[in-house]
């Protein structure tokens, strides 16, 4: 994992733990940043948790997340969103 997505991972629990709500843009660039990094199912994992919590993927959200399972060679993991 880059240093920076690292970071950004570690920055987004603290976020979580004092009670701030990520919203779709915090999320969309995390799940950005994973799939950029090749960890394109942790990306998967929290693009599912910010659904369960409320927060509403938007076009880029999915667009980044099918674009990681692109590169990976995952046709089939995108077809099912």
């Amino acid at each position: 994992m880059g240093w920076r997505v690292l970071e950004a991972t570690k920055l987004f629990r603290k976020m979580i733990v004092f009670g701030c709500r990520p919203d779709v843009i915090t999320n969309g660039n995390l799940i950005g940043g994973l799939c950029r990094t090749g960890i394109v199912d942790d990306a998967r994992k929290l693009f599912v948790s910010m659904t369960s919590k409320g927060c509403r993927p938007d076009v880029y959200s999915y667009n980044i997340l099918i674009n990681g399972y692109c590169k990976m060679g995952s046709r089939g993991s995108y077809e099912s969103m």
